[in-house]
């Protein structure tokens, strides 16, 4: 089986990324910052939701920024050090979940960083 890769390689857009519609989607206005954030289960275990993602939607621009999280708000290492140890089969878990949430608020896979790297180089 090959390696898991991390989701965060990715850039991610939403495509109708104005308040009505984020509001609609179901994601929460954070005062702090001028941001949309959107919380669902990403791991369960006997019915218990142990991992939270976590879709932060910004106004200005149309990329989001996704997090996983425990019950305690700490970011869950293994999504952000994909590499670390052998957790391969949570992280297909939780990748589903992830993917899943995309398509119901359609938010879609935005410009490849690598290849985007990579045309910059030439010019």
């Amino acid at each position: 089986m090959a390696r898991v890769k991390s989701i965060q390689d990715n850039d991610y857009i939403i495509s109708v990324n104005n308040t009505r519609h984020l509001l609609d989607l179901g994601f929460k206005h954070d005062e702090t910052e001028e941001k949309y954030v959107y919380y669902f289960p990403a791991l369960r275990h006997e019915k218990i939701t142990v991992l939270h993602g976590r879709i932060i939607a910004y106004i200005d621009t149309n990329k989001i920024q996704i997090d996983v999280i425990d019950n305690n708000a700490t970011p869950y290492a293994p999504f952000y050090n994909i590499e670390c140890g052998n957790y391969d089969t949570i992280m297909n878990k939780i990748n589903k979940a992830i993917l899943n949430e995309f398509r119901k608020l359609k938010i879609v896979k935005g410009k490849d960083r690598t290849n985007e790297n990579q045309h910059k180089e030439v010019n």
